[in-house]
């Protein structure tokens, strides 16, 4: 200990206390860091491996799972193009042509809503196929003026003349609402809502006075072909009551019901089924 005292009283031997003293640090510093990179290499190789692993697991977990839905989205995809096909299809009730993407009026107008808001409507087979061949249909209206602008009137709608065969019925609409449009080749060629009643046959677009209680009462998806029935068999029951002639053999009804009755059976028939 007097020996160490002595030397670092000199001024070399504390010059070589201190140089051995730094030498000293940094050997236990090199090794500190040496031995702390020998240790970091295994532990960031576990925890790679770790890593690894919890990535395979969650793919293979992605994929069964996948594999596994498949099929349920399969199914779901393929009921809505099924239904979305069938909305598009026009099937056949009783014989008479029933669209499954259009909204019914209980007295046979079909609607189909617009993309600006607007309803388009017309006749559905079953109503053209009472009024028979139609000569000429004359819309009626009558005007609506606004109480702050009483030089604008606005046609709202009221109804049909239709001419079949020489006989004359008035139609009262069951829809009332502004007219916005009228489909006037039906002036050229009436003939058109028999040939096609759900395209080129259309009657008119309107804005519906009250949207809420319109749609309250009209008939659409699966309820179609109950109700179809129902209102055929309901014309059966009728032509039998009266005794008309409009039925084939095997219960179909004729093609052009009102050129096989009289002016007062048909305007009759009209009117329970189609008016207002």
């Amino acid at each position: 200990m007097s020996e160490l005292t002595a030397l670092i009283q000199t001024p070399a031997g504390f010059a070589i206390i201190v140089f051995g003293g730094i030498v000293a640090l940094m050997i236990v510093a090199r090794l500190a860091f040496f031995g702390m990179f020998f240790f970091a290499v295994p532990v960031a190789a576990v925890v790679g491996g770790l890593r690894t692993g919890m990535r395979w697991f969650a793919a293979r977990r992605s994929a069964e799972t996948s594999r596994i839905m498949e099929p349920r989205t399969a199914l779901v995809e393929g009921l809505g193009v099924t239904a979305g096909k069938e909305a598009e299809t026009t099937s056949k009730v009783e014989g008479f042509r029933m669209p499954r993407n259009l909204w019914y009026h209980p007295k046979h107008i079909w609607m189909k809503r617009e993309p600006d808001g607007r309803v388009r409507i017309g006749f559905d087979d079953f109503a053209q196929r009472l009024m028979g061949a139609i000569r000429q249909i004359d819309l009626l209206t009558f005007n609506v003026v606004h109480q702050m602008r009483k030089s604008e009137a606005q046609s709202y709608l009221k109804g049909w003349d239709i001419y079949s065969d020489g006989k004359t019925v008035r139609i009262t609409s069951p829809i009332r609402g502004r007219i916005e449009e009228i489909n006037g080749r039906l002036g050229r060629e009436p003939s058109i809502i028999a040939e096609d009643p759900y395209g080129e046959g259309w009657l008119c677009t309107i804005v519906p006075e009250d949207d809420a209680d319109l749609m309250d009462e009209t008939i659409s998806g699966m309820r179609i072909n109950k109700w179809m029935r129902d209102e055929v068999h309901r014309l059966r029951h009728c032509i039998r009551d009266q005794g008309l002639a409009v039925l084939h053999d095997g219960g179909e009804i004729a093609q052009d019901i009102a050129s096989a009755v009289s002016a007062s059976d048909w305007r009759q028939l009209v009117k329970s089924f189609l008016s207002d």
